[in-house]
C-alpha cells in the first residue's frame, strides 16, 4: 500500500531518533543496574545478627531494645548455681569466672604427701556466656575478657560474626572458646565470621591442664610421688569428686606415659590456643582476622578445622603450633583468600648476658594429627626457627589443590602425590639465612616464583598455578628484587637481576613416613636404592678384645647433606636444573653452584658466584640477566579468583557485555532502518 502526500518534517525525524536512542538508553541502564546488583548481592553475603553485643559496655540488643547483660560476680555465685541447676540461664550472660559444670576453675594447692587440699586460687575473668543458638554479632573492645560458647546439647548453627573487634583475654584463659563432653559432637556448628570491610584482633592465652583429681581419695595420688609433687601439682587446677567428674561440660583427656612422667595429671581438661574449641570450629567471612597467642597455641582444636569460603584475610602469631588440629585422624581445611601463619620466638639472657633464642623455643606452622587440605589462597607458613618444626606438619598426609603456598621450617613432612597442583621442596645443605631471597625462574631467567624470609631454615614448600610438570626451572639464592611483596612473598615482581644460581646433589619423591627422609634418592639419572638387600648373616658373633689405646687426633670431616665419604676432599658437581616430575617433588643438598673438571684425576673447583656465572656467558645472556622480568601484578583480591563465586561473577558480567553490544548493533541498525524508510517515504 502507499502511503500519498507524506513529507516528514526535520522536527518529526528528530523526535523518531530521540525515542529510539531513549528507548536504548533505558535497556542499557537497566542492564547496569541489574548487573551492579547481582555484583553487590553476590559481595554482600555477610549473615542477618539476630543479637548485637557491644564489648566496650557490655551491652546486648534483640529487636532493637538495648539492655545490659546480666552479670554474675563472685558474690552471686549460689545465684548463678541456682539458675544452672534450674536451667534459668539467659541465651548470653556474663561471670566473673570461669564455670566448668561443677565449679569455678581455680588453683589448687596440695600437702606435700598429696593427702590434703590446702587452698584455692580462683581464676577471676569477664567470660561472656553464649548459650544459645543464634547468629552473634560482636563489636567494640574488651580486655581481660573470653567468649564461652556452651555447644551440649545445643542443634544449629552458632555464628560469632565479629565487627571490628578487639578482644584480649588474661594470660590464664582462651580469648574464644567453644565447648563440649564429646568432641565427635556435630549436631552444633560454630563458625568465627570476620564481617567484610572489617578488621579483627584477638590475643589469648591458655587455660594450663586442670586436674580432674578424686578428692575423695587423694591418697591414691601419693603412690605417684615419684613423678607428682606438690610443686608440679600447684601449677594445675581442679580437684573434684568423682561424681562430680562426670558433670565437667569440657572434654576430657587421659594423660600419656611421657605426660605422666613429666608430673602432668593423670586425667584433665585443658584449652591450649587463644581461641580453642573441644569440637571442629569454621573460619568464615571475607574480612581479616589477626589472631595472637601470648602463652601457647593460636587456634586449636580437639575436632577438625574449616576455613571455608575462598574468602578473608588470616594472620596468626603463636609460641607453639599456630594452628592444630590435636585428635587423631582430625584435619585442617584451608579455602581463603591469605592466611599467614608465624610461630613467635621466645627470647632469653644467656651466661654472657646476650639475647638469644630461648633453647625449648618450638612450634609447627600448621600441625594436623590427622590430614591437611590447601584449596584456595596465599598460604605462608613460618616455623620455629630454633626447632626441628615444619611449616606443615601432618600425621596423614598434605594435599595441595589450589593456591599459592610457601612454607619454611626445619624439616619436611611429606606432601601427598595425589595433590592436584604442582609442588617442589626445597633442602638446603646449609640453612638459609634471614633477609635471603629465594627466586625460582624458567629457562628465559622469568621469575615464577619469590620468596624473602624474615628468619632462618633449612627447608621449603612451593607450590603454584604457574609450576608445571616436566619443565626445568633454575633457583636463585639472593639478588635484587623489585615488585609486591606481602609477607615476604612476591606477588608481582617487576625487576630480578639474578643472584647465585643454585644446585641439588639429589632428587626424591614425596611417598614417604611424614617427617622422614625417604631411601630412594637419586643422583644424575640414577636411581640409588639404599634399602639393605641380601640374607641375614647367621653364626656366631666374632670374639676378641675391644681395641685399646687413645683415639686419633684430629676434627671430624664436616659432610654436606648429599654426600658421602669419598667426596669430603671436593664439593661435589649437581645439576641446576631443577624438573619436577610426577614422580619426583623433592630437591636436596642444594648448595651454590659449582663447576667441575677433571684433570690428572684430580677434581678442580670452580666456585660459580654471581660475577664467574656472567663472565663465562656470552654478551647476550649476560645483557638478558641484568634485563626487568616482568609478571602480571597480583594483588590480595585476585587470590581468591578461583573460587565459585568470582566466576560466577566474571560469567555474569560477560552476558552483560555481550547484552549492551547487541544493544548498541540493535540501535544502530534501528537508526538506520529509519533513516532508509523516512528517505523513501519522502520519494513516495
Amino acid at each position: 500500500m502507499k502511503v500519498k502526500n507524506f513529507k516528514s518534517t526535520t522536527y518529526e525525524k528528530t523526535v523518531a531518533y530521540l525515542l529510539t536512542g531513549v528507548l536504548f538508553f533505558t535497556s542499557l541502564v537497566s542492564l547496569i543496574l541489574l548487573n551492579l546488583t547481582n555484583t553487590y548481592a553476590a559481595e554482600e553475603t555477610d549473615l542477618e545478627a539476630d543479637i548485637y553485643v557491644n564489648l566496650s559496655d557490655f551491652t546486648m540488643t534483640v529487636d532493637g531494645n538495648t539492655n545490659e547483660i546480666k552479670t554474675y560476680t563472685l558474690e552471686d555465685y549460689d545465684t548463678f548455681l541456682e539458675d544452672y541447676n534450674n536451667n534459668n540461664l539467659a541465651d548470653i550472660y556474663i561471670t566473673e569466672f570461669l564455670f566448668d559444670g561443677v565449679s569455678t576453675v581455680c588453683k589448687m594447692s596440695l600437702s606435700d604427701d598429696l593427702t590434703a587440699i590446702e587452698d584455692n586460687d580462683l581464676i577471676e575473668a569477664n567470660v561472656i556466656n553464649i548459650n544459645t543458638v543464634a547468629n552473634i554479632e560482636f563489636s567494640g573492645t574488651a580486655k581481660k575478657t573470653t567468649i564461652a560458647v556452651n555447644t551440649n546439647d545445643k542443634e544449629g548453627d552458632i555464628n560469632l560474626m565479629l565487627n571490628n573487634v578487639t578482644l584480649t583475654s588474661k594470660n590464664t584463659l582462651p580469648a574464644i572458646i567453644a565447648y563440649n563432653k564429646d568432641t565427635s559432637y556435630d549436631a552444633a556448628k560454630v563458625t568465627i565470621y570476620s564481617m567484610a570491610g572489617t578488621t579483627n584482633n584477638v590475643t589469648g592465652g591458655r587455660l594450663k591442664k586442670v586436674s580432674l583429681m578424686d578428692k575423695d581419695n587423694l591418697d591414691q595420688y601419693a603412690s605417684y610421688s615419684s613423678n607428682y609433687t606438690n610443686s608440679d601439682l600447684s601449677a594445675y587446677y581442679g580437684v573434684y569428686s568423682a561424681s562430680e567428674i562426670e558433670n565437667i561440660l569440657f572434654a576430657t583427656e587421659t594423660a600419656d606415659s611421657e605426660g605422666v612422667s613429666e608430673g602432668d595429671p593423670l586425667y584433665y581438661y585443658k584449652f591450649a590456643g587463644a581461641i580453642s574449641s573441644d569440637i571442629a570450629l569454621y573460619f568464615a567471612g571475607s574480612g581479616s582476622l589477626s589472631i595472637t597467642s601470648t602463652k601457647n597455641e593460636g587456634i586449636e582444636t580437639k575436632g577438625d578445622i574449616y576455613f571455608e569460603g575462598g574468602e578473608g584475610d588470616y594472620t596468626i602469631t603463636a609460641y607453639d603450633d599456630c594452628i592444630n588440629a590435636s585428635s587423631n585422624g582430625s584435619l585442617i581445611s584451608i579455602s581463603v583468600n591469605s592466611l599467614v601463619v608465624c610461630c613467635a620466638i621466645e627470647y632469653e639472657i644467656n651466661d654472657n648476658g646476650e639475647t638469644v633464642a630461648a633453647s625449648d623455643s618450638e612450634g609447627d606452622g600448621i600441625d594436623s594429627n590427622g590430614s591437611i587440605y590447601i584449596y584456595n589462597g596465599l598460604i605462608i607458613t613460618k616455623a620455629c626457627e630454633q626447632s626441628q618444626d615444619s611449616g606443615l606438619d601432618s600425621n596423614s598426609g598434605i594435599y595441595i589443590n589450589g593456591g599459592t603456598v610457601c612454607s619454611t621450617g626445619n624439616m619436611l613432612d611429606a606432601i601427598s602425590e595425589e595433590s592436584s597442583q604442582v609442588y617442589l621442596t626445597l633442602t638446603f645443605s646449609q640453612k638459609v639465612e634471614a633477609g635471603t631471597s629465594i627466586v625460582i625462574t624458567d629457562d628465559n631467567e622469568n621469575v615464577v616464583m619469590a620468596y624473602t624470609t624474615d628468619r632462618a631454615y633449612q627447608s621449603i614448600v612451593l607450590s603454584s598455578s604457574d609450576l608445571a610438570l616436566d619443565t626445568s626451572y633454575h633457583l636463585y639464592k639472593g639478588g635484587e628484587l623489585e615488585g609486591t611483596i606481602f609477607n615476604g612473598y612476591y606477588t608481582s615482581v617487576s625487576s630480578y637481576i639474578t643472584g647465585t644460581m643454585q644446585q641439588y646433589t639429589s632428587t626424591s619423591s614425596d611417598s614417604f613416613a611424614a617427617g622422614m627422609p625417604n631411601r630412594e634418592e637419586t643422583t644424575g639419572e640414577t636411581v640409588i636404592d639404599k634399602t639393605p638387600t641380601g640374607e641375614v648373616p647367621t653364626g656366631e658373633m666374632p670374639t676378641g678384645e675391644v681395641p685399646t689405646g687413645e683415639m686419633p687426633i684430629g676434627e671430624m670431616p664436616n659432610l654436606d647433606f648429599g654426600q658421602s665419604a669419598n667426596e669430603i676432599t671436593t664439593q661435589q658437581a649437581g645439576s641446576t636444573d631443577f624438573v619436577i616430575t610426577s614422580s619426583s617433588h623433592s630437591f636436596s643438598g642444594i648448595s651454590d653452584a659449582v663447576l667441575v673438571t677433571v684433570a690428572d684425576s684430580e677434581t678442580t673447583e670452580l666456585a660459580a658466584d654471581e660475577n664467574e656465572l656472567m663472565e663465562s656467558t656470552d654478551e647476550t645472556t649476560s645483557e638478558t640477566s641484568k634485563e626487568a622480568t616482568e609478571r602480571t601484578s597480583v594483588d590480595s583480591s585476585e587470590l581468591a579468583a578461583d573460587t565459585d563465586d568470582v566466576e560466577t561473577s566474571d560469567n555474569a558480567q560477560i552476558i552483560t557485555y555481550i547484552v549492551i553490544i547487541a544493544f548498541s548493533l540493535v540501535l544502530i541498525i534501528s537508526m538506520f532502518s529509519i533513516n532508509v524508510l523516512f528517505k523513501k517515504l519522502d520519494k513516495e
